[in-house]
């Protein structure tokens, strides 16, 4: 029973080289949109971003903020200097003067810098 399934399927392994280019195109995009997926974070896990962001802020100690901008990951290091709740604007001290604005609705990751 199982050989007549399997020759039955057969023809449906073919498919026209446009039709698998699509598939494939579309098999991308899905794999794109799922890994840069802005990630859902619950209560606990904000209060431990905002926890070590208040920490390194008081403490004046680098963090390393991972931020999704434009479906592209970027790595931010830095010691930072202020947080505007009002606008959720981080302000990050980059090194040689710069300083770098973060917007923390984009914030994908937080973590402790190695200081330098």
């Amino acid at each position: 029973m199982s050989r007549k399934l399997n020759q039955q399927f057969n023809c449906s392994k073919m498919m026209l080289p446009e039709h698998r280019s699509s598939l494939e195109q579309q098999i991308l995009r899905e794999r794109c949109d799922r890994e840069l997926r802005y990630p859902a974070f619950d209560e606990q896990e904000l209060d431990r971003l905002q926890q070590q962001l208040d920490l390194a802020l008081a403490n004046k100690q680098p963090i390393r903020v991972t931020v999704l901008e434009n479906s592209v990951c970027q790595i931010y290091s830095g010691v930072p200097l202020r947080i505007d709740q009002g606008t959720g604007i981080i302000v990050l001290s980059t090194g040689c003067g710069r300083r770098q604005p973060i917007q923390a609705a984009q914030v994908v990751a937080l973590e402790q810098a190695d200081p330098q």
